[in-house]
Parts: C-alpha cells; structure tokens; sequence
C-alpha cells in the first residue's frame, strides 16, 4: 500500500512526459558551451537540450546530416612492409 501512494505522489506534478529519450553526454568548450546557452535564452527555451534538439530537428530537416563530414583523422598505417 505504501510503494501504491509513492507511485502515484511521483506522478503528480511535472511536465509532461516527451516519450522514450536516451541520455547523450556532449563535451564542449568552454566557451562555446557559454554560446550555447545565451542562445537558448534568447531562443525562449528554458533548458539546453531542448534548444540542442530544436537546432538538432532544424539541421536534419535541411538535409545536413546527409554532407555532414566526420572529422579528419590520421592516417591508417597498413601493417607490415
């Protein structure tokens, strides 16, 4: 009976669920990570990861994720002489 009343005081409140996420941990600079919130601000959002997920479906739509290039990388050594 008392795990019934935690379950629904838990449910009480809150904003309303967004469906199934999975957790991402981006590192950025400093700097930038400071961009990156005043612009959020600015947007009219009142957390990053929705401002980051805005820009994320706005990018996608306008089809940079197909010429996004991934970042240069050494070059691969073949083994042996």
């Amino acid at each position: 009976m008392k795990n019934e009343r935690l379950v629904a005081a838990a449910r009480k409140g809150g904003r309303k669920s967004k469906g199934p996420r999975r957790a991402r941990t981006l590192r950025v600079p400093m700097d930038f990570d400071t961009q990156i919130e005043e612009a959020a601000e600015r947007s009219g959002f009142d957390d990053v990861n929705g401002f980051l997920l805005d820009v994320l479906t706005r990018a996608e739509a306008a089809g940079l994720f197909e010429v996004a290039s991934p970042p240069m990388r050494q070059q691969r050594l073949r083994l042996g002489a």
